[in-house]
């Protein structure tokens, strides 16, 4: 079962490409959340159509700068995996923190509020779901579950930098500390006795950064006549999240 975080306002139709790839290299369950319902109306209703016919998407409302509700999402996430798995205490095992905002400007002109925005959607809404994915009492309690995995994502632009992003670039630089020291947190379970069952939760971050994706690919996912599941994606379009 995966949790995946999304919110951020690129064309649905790559978002849906994303989550296409991913289900026919995982073909895992999927839980969909966003702050922004109609944003994930739309994502929900393509993902659903394209989906391989034994995987589960289901969605949710969440801020992810709001705890409760951040938790309300890890259980829902786990109350599917439960349903749809053998294992008497099956939990979600994959987390995607892909939920990130920019308010753009020069260092002269950023509001604090821009700067709480961003800094509190892109840095603390991924430590918030860090936090409840890695609670030890749930941690202990999946059952046959060997392992996990977190993949957060950041950006290019927390090493380069960029003009009018001190903001974005802060927010994405926290998140290459927080998966560093969370991943070696993670890992230290390990170091456990052998006789417990807590599983390992890999931690990695990716940092894509602004490349350009030809249309071809949303005429040819979103064209009647191809199917998602063909498996085929054009060789010369490059995905970027």
């Amino acid at each position: 079962m995966m949790l995946f975080l999304r919110r951020f306002s690129g064309p649905t139709s790559i978002f849906c490409c994303f989550i296409y790839c991913t289900l026919q290299l995982t073909r895992c369950n999927v839980l969909l959340a966003d702050v922004h319902e109609g944003n994930l109306s739309a994502t929900i209703s393509e993902c659903r159509r394209i989906a391989p016919f034994d995987v589960s998407i289901e969605a949710t409302i969440c801020d992810v700068t709001n705890k409760s509700q951040v938790r309300c999402a890890v259980q829902k996430a786990d109350d599917l995996a439960l349903v749809n798995s053998n294992c008497a205490a099956a939990k979600a095992s994959i987390l995607v923190n892909s939920a990130g905002i920019t308010k753009d400007a020069k260092i002269s002109n950023l509001s604090d509020a821009d700067w709480d925005n961003v800094l509190g959607v892109n840095l603390k809404g991924t430590f918030l779901m860090c936090q409840a994915f890695c609670n030890p009492d749930r941690l202990a309690n999946m059952g046959d579950c060997l392992g996990g995995s977190i993949i957060n994502i950041g950006s290019i632009v927390s090493k380069c930098g960029n003009i009018g992003q001190v903001n974005y670039a802060s927010s994405k630089g926290g998140v290459v500390g927080l998966t560093r020291s969370l991943a070696k947190e993670m890992a230290s379970l390990s170091l456990r006795s052998s006789n417990e069952t807590i599983p390992i939760i890999r931690v990695n971050c990716i940092q894509p950064g602004m490349i350009y994706v030809s249309s071809k690919i949303r005429n040819y996912f979103l064209h009647p006549k191809h199917s998602y599941n063909d498996g085929l994606i054009p060789s010369n379009v490059v995905l970027s999240f």
